[in-house]
């Protein structure tokens, strides 16, 4: 069942205040993780995830940036780790106060997985996922479908990739469609099955039909041989 997350940027001050005063929204039926990411030296992003519980992209030192700093899955799992950034200690002398921020990373307990494996990325551009490094991500337990997804936020096309439950029934890419999956492919041991090349990877997506120029192509064939048969006649 899809959980809710909460969605904003913040600076490492203000995490706390915004994280309190903004309602979480419903994530994509497929999405099961809340992250908490930073951004750099002091800014983070709270927002909804499918690939953040991965370990090679975690936050290693206070110094690291571009990377998670907790990745839970229910609703308000962020709230202590975001409450533990807005911990400060003052100092007060005769005319200044200074205020030192505490990061403080939670310790999860580790997720069964099923062996196969996904391409994991997060870019943004029209076709970043093509040229984007790629790296492979350990799917859990009842992730058997590798999904790379479109989503649209204004003039921003991002992409994301990673193991999914049951991305099957998922509004598969067209010109016209804005949020919707580009591939749906069922994941394997062995590499994952995303093609990243532009291409929509459906289940079925083979044998959905002729494509619109070669059906009026094929109803003109069609005509032709009405009105030959009937000259003949």
């Amino acid at each position: 069942m899809a959980i809710s997350c909460r969605s904003y940027t913040c600076n490492s001050s203000s995490c706390y205040s915004i994280f309190m005063s903004v309602s979480p929204r419903p994530c994509d039926p497929n999405t099961t993780f809340c992250e908490l990411r930073k951004v750099d030296g002091v800014r983070y992003s709270i927002n909804c995830s499918m690939s953040c519980n991965g370990t090679s992209d975690r936050c290693m030192n206070q110094s690291q940036t571009d990377c998670t700093v907790e990745c839970c899955n229910s609703t308000n799992c962020l709230n202590s780790t975001i409450s533990s950034m807005a911990m400060t200690t003052t100092v007060a002398p005769t005319t200044k106060t200074v205020t030192t921020t505490v990061l403080v990373t939670t310790t999860t307990t580790a997720t069964p997985t099923n062996g196969k494996k996904c391409n994991k990325l997060k870019c943004s551009g029209e076709k970043c996922y093509s040229t984007e490094p790629k790296t492979l991500m350990d799917c859990l337990v009842g992730q058997n479908f590798c999904q790379l997804k479109k989503i649209v936020s204004g003039t921003v096309m991002s992409w994301e990739a990673g193991c999914s439950g049951n991305c099957t029934g998922e509004k598969p890419c067209s010109s016209t469609v804005a949020d919707c999956t580009q591939e749906c492919c069922n994941a394997t041991t062995t590499a994952s099955c995303l093609k990243l090349d532009g291409s929509v990877n459906m289940p079925g997506s083979s044998s959905v039909g002729l494509h619109p120029s070669l059906l009026l192509v094929a109803s003109g064939l069609l005509v032709w041989a009405i009105r030959s048969c009937c000259l003949v006649g």
